[in-house]
């Protein structure tokens, strides 16, 4: 998303910043030299053995 934008707002873009938890982690960090900014997210899936 672009930098400008009112959700980037805040958001130290020299810095990567990484939230881990159970079964999800959350990923973001500036790009081109802070023009954008990159969200990257995972979510694990619950199984049947609760792995």
């Amino acid at each position: 998303m672009p930098a400008s934008s009112g959700r980037a707002a805040g958001v130290d873009l020299g810095e990567v910043v990484v939230y881990v938890g159970p079964r999800c982690h959350f990923v973001h960090y500036g790009l081109r030299g802070g023009e954008l900014l990159n969200q990257v997210a995972v979510f694990g899936e619950v199984t049947s053995t609760g792995r």
